[in-house]
């Protein structure tokens, strides 16, 4: 028996894709082995990226980015192993951090963003993932947000979920 199944992933700006490739059975009728391929992808536009790539025997990684990003990820290999599930979560809040604690959820099954629609600031038409790349990017307060994106400047009724995108990148499972 073989199926194909996918499902999408809880953050705008990654790719995050299920494929369930085929069913094969195993020496006994009763008992089925799915091999499940797996893509995620975490980035700040036009600056890094990070990707991980999974068939159930190991993790293929691909990565770019600038030289405190590579540096970051060189450095939790040497210490933690090739393993990117088993690292612990970086603590900071700079774009190297935000990309890696939010790619080491993605692998445990645990990263659950915080807003579910695409459009944030309905006044001026601005996305959740504009929102989340701004904060990617070091735009930590509302008012920072505001000035990068010009989200909440009208009628301000997005402000609350503009801060829940800030409080989850730079807060999320830290305590």
């Amino acid at each position: 028996m073989s199926g194909l199944h996918s499902c999408l992933g809880n953050r705008f700006n990654s790719t995050y894709n299920c494929l369930l490739l085929k069913q094969l059975l195993n020496a006994s009728p009763f008992y089925y082995w799915w091999v499940i391929i797996m893509k995620i992808k975490v980035e700040l536009d036009d600056r890094d990226f990070l990707e991980v790539e999974t068939d159930g025997s190991g993790l293929n990684v691909s990565m770019l980015g600038c030289t405190e990003f590579m540096e970051m990820m060189q450095k939790m290999k040497r210490h933690f192993g090739v393993d990117i599930r088993k690292w612990p979560l970086p603590e900071g809040t700079d774009h190297s951090s935000i990309l890696l604690r939010e790619m080491v959820l993605k692998l445990r099954g645990e990263w659950i963003f915080p807003i579910s629609e695409n459009l944030v600031c309905k006044c001026r038409a601005i996305s959740a993932r504009v929102i989340d790349q701004v904060v990617i990017a070091g735009a930590h307060t509302t008012d920072s947000v505001t000035k990068q994106t010009s989200a909440s400047s009208a009628c301000g009724t997005c402000r609350p979920d503009v801060q829940k995108i800030i409080d989850y990148r730079i807060h999320s499972k830290l305590g």
